[in-house]
């Protein structure tokens, strides 16, 4: 059983690895890339756009197919797209196109059938394991990132694709090795047997799945149209470029240890506790939006908006990614709701910031952006109070 847990463990570390680097880590290197096929840089957008347009259409449709094929399959499938798709970027213009779709389809379903493989293996770990693998993918996409210009720089960006591709190789392998030693232990202990009548809900019609997805759409808005948008605002302000980037950078790494911490807490508690931490998130969160009004040119004053917006960002996050599992029964439904949440969310999330460039960009001021993330704050506390309660969302 020791071995068993190891594996597992190792299985859910790897695709908490693979679930953000194999995409987010292009960006970072798109000069080379576009030198290399003689392109201008502008072009190369559509990389890191093509995987969010997949998890925006295709999300909802990950459960149903899990139901066909099995869960363990999809996965085993889901890891061979994102390596074939990565391994394939180095060969030209149009097999890195094909294999960025290729990826996308991959990580879609990772990312929706996740929460649902805790409920499956560790029903009685949700918690942990939520950390576990949230917080590797946040360090893994930070440490790619990191480490991908000066490979490119000691090497050329085909090795980085190169590595990426290991270690998906490697998430893949593992995760086999997972369905030959875990799964006679795993029915042992998951939870009860699914039901025909839990097969087929239609979270399309349940209010408090739709409310999941709301918060979801909103989280993910708010988060993007931070990331894109406060570091130029901060330097409006007064702050250099490398201050900017700081913070920007600070707002993930404040959410490290909460990101351990807290599914934990969300898992054990009641709905009455959770709710409240959620409204505790969202008013640090609204403490530091607030604070925006004022464009100090202090360093230390978007220091602390950034540590209040980090703090906020990542616990409301948390929320998001466990409510999958355990506002769910089965392995089923978490996959049928993360799948319509996941989809309805990214579609919010794509068109946020471009929004919120566009308000910028016509009014020549901050103060109407501002406005709307308060207002989107104010939505995500409003539907999470709404749709926290005893029973599950399809009870």
């Amino acid at each position: 059983m020791k071995k068993v847990s190891v594996v597992f463990t190792l299985s859910i570390l790897f695709l908490g690895m693979i679930m953000r680097a194999p995409f987010t880590t292009i960006p970072t290197v798109l000069p080379e890339i576009a030198q290399t096929f003689h392109m201008q840089i502008g072009a190369l957008g559509i990389l890191t756009t093509i995987p969010l347009l997949i998890f925006a259409g295709l999300s909802s449709f990950a459960g149903k197919i899990m139901q066909r094929f099995g869960l363990e399959r999809v996965l085993l499938a889901a890891i061979l797209f994102i390596f074939i798709g990565s391994i394939s970027r180095i060969v030209g213009y149009g097999p890195m196109l094909v294999g960025t779709v290729l990826i996308g389809l991959g990580i879609t379903f990772i990312n929706v059938l996740l929460p649902a493989t805790l409920i499956k293996y560790v029903p009685a770990q949700i918690g942990q394991y939520t950390g576990l693998y949230s917080t590797t993918m946040t360090v893994s996409t930070a440490l790619f990132q990191m480490i991908a210009v000066p490979i490119v720089a000691i090497a050329s960006w085909q090795v980085l694709i190169v590595i990426l591709s290991i270690v998906v190789g490697l998430a893949g392998i593992i995760w086999l090795l997972n369905m030959r030693e875990v799964a006679a232990a795993a029915h042992a202990i998951q939870t009860p047997q699914v039901t025909p009548e839990f097969a087929k809900v239609n979270p399309w019609s349940n209010k408090y799945a739709w409310a999941i997805l709301v918060a979801a759409g909103v989280q993910s808005a708010l988060f993007y149209t931070t990331i894109a948008w406060v570091p130029t605002m901060a330097q409006d302000a007064g702050l250099s470029g490398s201050e900017a980037g700081i913070i920007i950078g600070w707002m993930s790494l404040i959410g490290l240890p909460i990101s351990v911490i807290l599914p934990s807490y969300y898992a054990r508690v009641d709905y009455k506790k959770r709710r409240l931490a959620v409204v505790i998130a969202v008013l640090a969160w609204l403490v530091g939006v607030l604070m925006m009004f004022n464009q100090s040119s202090s360093f230390i004053w978007w220091f602390i908006i950034m540590t209040l917006a980090g703090i906020g960002a990542t616990a409301v996050f948390m929320y998001i990614v466990i409510a999958y599992a355990i506002r769910t029964r089965n392995h089923i439904e978490s996959a049928v709701l993360s799948g319509m949440a996941q989809s309805g969310g990214y579609l919010i999330a794509a068109f946020t910031p471009t929004g919120a460039g566009l308000i910028y960009t016509t009014t020549h001021s901050w103060d109407l952006l501002i406005v709307g993330m308060i207002i989107l704050l104010v939505i995500f506390g409003a539907v999470v109070w709404f749709s926290e309660r005893e029973a599950t969302i399809f009870e």
